[in-house]
């Protein structure tokens, strides 16, 4: 949600960090839960992640690491639509 909120103040622009957020839209960057290290991010692909239980970091590679693709992202940036959505989805 946060990365949202930034990007509807941005004109659909996502932040080039997860810094870029903090204290604005969180107060802190979450930990993943596996490894305690800041949750991973790609502002090109638009997507965050969990390394998930294997503990290695495969770049948000579906279904190896735990990912949540950013709802609306197309082309580098995020498309607003006036009709409600919840295509959030987690693989």
């Amino acid at each position: 949600i946060a990365l949202q909120a930034y990007a509807f103040e941005h004109d659909g622009q996502l932040p080039a960090s997860l810094d870029k957020l903090v204290p604005a839209y969180i107060e802190e960057i979450p930990l993943d839960p596996f490894d305690q290290k800041p949750i991973r991010y790609s502002e090109t692909e638009g997507k965050v992640w969990s390394i998930g239980d294997d503990l290695k970091d495969n770049a948000g590679d579906k279904p190896i690491d735990i990912v949540m693709e950013i709802p609306g992202f197309a082309n580098g940036r995020v498309i607003f639509s006036t009709k409600a959505s919840s295509s959030a989805t987690w693989n």
